[in-house]
């Protein structure tokens, strides 16, 4: 025996000369954190492996944080939740079974497992994460339940391995990420959410074309590609998120469809080229920061009256005082 201890009100750890870290008794694991680090932090250099015994229920948030040298983990049937940044950071780590049991697998659970290779999500798991496999780069397979009902922002951004042959890397209709090679790109047909940073910083994105599928374009995602020039926004696009198109400093005009109500902060901030925006009388607010940094934005073309224009105007969506505002009530 090398070490052991507590790490639960009726949970004990022992590590022996095998390298094995195992959990033993009943109920949950305690939650740590950066600044209250798992009993056995210091020797997470020598735990290969980790084995939980039946009657534990719950995987400490930060339980094995950083621990680089773990290739193996068996969890137990009773274990119903994997905290928050429970194996982020688990570079060896190469597979890992989640009983039927677990409902939720909490933000950053797998974040950085760079070796995990396949996960299969039980049928009882309704709620992923933020960030809960990002930074999987060798996952090459996951199985999502029927039943799940939230997948957080960014779960599987930077899951190259799950890239199909054109670079999207789409799970259940969202659009995580893009490792294709830029140029004219057409996102395909049944994606719904194009998530957070998406394409963020792919600056050989020259155009894209987005189906009418798409109902959803999250923030970031396609903040900083400086080469895309063109693209249309469908009707059936209800949301735009913060940052949207930030810094996409070659593009020039952009048509908001009518199903958009609102344009958030920062949304076009930084879109040098463009020269011409069409708001729709649909949209009801604009954020800060929206129009920021647009220098060459001279016209500015809305569906609705001047009236109408009046009331969503905002001094700090930093809307060029020089653009002439075309109004086109219908």
């Amino acid at each position: 025996m090398i070490d052991f201890g507590k790490c639960g009100e009726r949970l004990l750890w022992a590590l022996d000369a095998n390298e094995t870290l195992t959990i033993s008794g009943k109920g949950e694991m305690e939650n740590y954190d950066l600044g209250n680090k798992a009993p056995w932090s210091e020797l997470s250099a020598r735990i290969r492996k980790s084995i939980f015994r039946c009657g534990v229920t719950s995987i400490g948030k930060y339980a094995f944080s950083s621990c680089r040298s773990l290739t193996s983990v068996t969890i137990p049937a009773g274990v119903t939740s994997i905290g928050d940044s429970a194996f982020e950071g688990c570079s060896s780590l190469t597979s890992v079974t989640i009983p039927e049991g677990v409902t939720s697998i909490g933000d950053r659970a797998f974040e950085g497992c760079s070796s995990l290779t396949s996960v299969t999500i039980p049928e009882g798991v309704t709620s992923i994460g933020d960030r809960a496999f990002c930074g999987c780069s060798s996952l090459r397979s996951v199985t999502i339940p029927e039943g799940m009902t939230s997948i957080g922002d960014r779960a599987f951004v930077g899951c190259t391995g799950l890239a199909d042959a054109n670079g999207f890397v789409i799970i259940r209709g969202v659009l995580y990420d893009y490792k294709g090679p830029g140029g004219d790109v057409t996102i395909p047909d049944g994606v719904t959410i194009i998530g957070d940073r998406a394409f963020c910083g792919c600056s050989s994105l020259t155009s894209v074309t987005i189906p009418d599928s798409v109902t959803s374009i999250d923030g970031l995602a396609f903040a900083h590609c400086r080469g895309l020039t063109s693209m249309t926004i469908p009707e059936g696009v209800t949301s735009i998120g913060v940052r949207a198109f930030e810094c996409c400093s070659s593009l020039m005009s952009v048509m908001i469809p009518e199903s958009v109500t609102s344009i958030g902060r920062s949304t076009f901030r930084g879109c040098s080229s463009l020269t011409s925006v069409t708001i729709p009388d649909s949209v009801t607010s604009i954020g800060g920061f929206a129009f920021y940094d647009c220098s060459s934005l001279t016209d500015i073309y809305y569906t609705g009256s001047a009236s109408e224009w009046d009331t969503i105007k905002n001094r700090s969506a930093c809307l060029p005082s020089e653009a002439t505002i075309h109004f086109a009530p219908r």
